[in-house]
């Protein structure tokens, strides 16, 4: 019964969610519009970022197109606006809009089950109500992180599946499944960089030959993957990485002080809950949770800062898993030597 339960509410909620993001329209940006993604024609670096667009592609072009247009005939007498939510804005692409509506749904369902497993491992006693409730509550606390002004792009539910199966499979040992999660990371976006940074910390205690010959070859790969894509969409227009420093985060800091506002006072509110979270008890969190995250802010921080838009947090979505972990408080069992405190012991609730 209890399974049943909070089976339906992962449901609920996963879905719930879903319908929010679709509201944010993936197509808001002609630059990232669904339908330029999926074409290759959309701008850069958004076209770089090729995982999601060609699963939803390729399963586009393997379903035969009588079907897909009963499909959408049948989704389209839907009440509103689910139509509108499922279908999207762009009729040639409807079909498309609606399988990522349900990719969407996996990724957060997924995500939610492996932010359980998560607290599970890392917790010494089994908490029942932190397990299955804080979740939940961090699957909510995504849409805020969403960029209010561009809509949410049609890679963001994946990149939290992704990051928090790459923890998951790293905090577990399991060696094999977390260099596949990489390999699609780095098909995914260019901020796979930060499993790398992951993996050398994770294994801190390991031979220096095995830990930095396996980084070694992980960064080979990224990089002819990268390479290889900014090749292939040579010709797009946009940039490889948009420099947002001085067009937009430079002025945007700047005019806190001037015409303080509501972007200033949103982004002042996360931050806070960002940095106060994790450095509640901090120095009692198991180690090797710490050392990621330093390293995980050492990689991400700084493209940031340089690239991204500073009250965008969506920039960050690849730290939020590990961001949910470390927010915790004490009482962890990580199945690591090094999931420990400086003095060698953990304080356990």
């Amino acid at each position: 019964m209890r399974w049943a339960v909070l089976l339906a509410l992962y449901l609920a909620a996963s879905g719930g969610m879903t319908l929010l993001t679709s509201a944010l329209h993936f197509d808001r940006d002609p630059r990232s519009c669904l339908a330029a993604m999926l074409e290759g024609s959309a701008h850069r670096p958004f076209v770089l970022r090729r995982l999601v667009p060609d699963v939803i592609g390729g399963l586009t072009r393997w379903t035969p197109s009588a079907w897909q247009a009963r499909v959408v005939e049948h989704v389209a007498q839907l009440p509103a606006p689910l139509p509108r939510l499922l279908l999207g804005r762009d009729p040639r692409v409807a079909f498309a809009h609606l399988l990522l509506v349900f990719s969407v749904w996996g990724c957060y369902l997924g995500a939610l089950w492996l932010w359980r497993a998560l607290l599970q491992m890392q917790r010494a006693s089994r908490a029942g109500l932190l397990e299955s409730g804080l979740p939940l509550l961090a699957l909510a606390l995504v849409y805020p992180l969403l960029n209010w002004r561009h809509g949410v792009h049609i890679y963001d539910p994946a990149t939290l599946l992704l990051y928090s199966a790459a923890l998951w499979a790293l905090l577990g040992g399991h060696t094999l499944l977390y260099g596949l999660i990489f390999a699609l990371a780095v098909w995914h976006k260019e901020t796979a960089l930060v499993l790398i940074a992951w993996w050398i910390v994770a294994l801190s205690g390991q031979p220096s030959l095995v830990r930095w010959g396996v980084a070694g070859g992980m960064l080979l790969f990224y990089l002819g993957v990268r390479l290889g894509l900014g090749w292939l969409y040579r010709e797009n227009a946009g940039d490889t990485l948009e420099f947002w420093l001085l067009r937009e985060n430079l002025p945007f800091l700047a005019s806190m002080v001037a015409d303080f506002g509501w972007r200033h006072a949103r982004f002042l509110l996360i931050l806070a809950v960002a940095v106060g979270l994790p450095a509640w008890g901090w120095r009692s969190k198991p180690l090797v949770l710490r050392r990621l995250m330093l390293a995980g802010l050492l990689v991400m921080g700084v493209p940031w800062l340089l690239f991204g838009i500073l009250d965008e947090f969506r920039a960050l979505l690849e730290l939020y898993p590990l961001w949910l972990m470390v927010c915790v408080p004490a009482g962890y069992s990580l199945p690591s030597s090094t999931a420990v405190a400086p003095s060698g012991t953990v304080r356990r609730s």
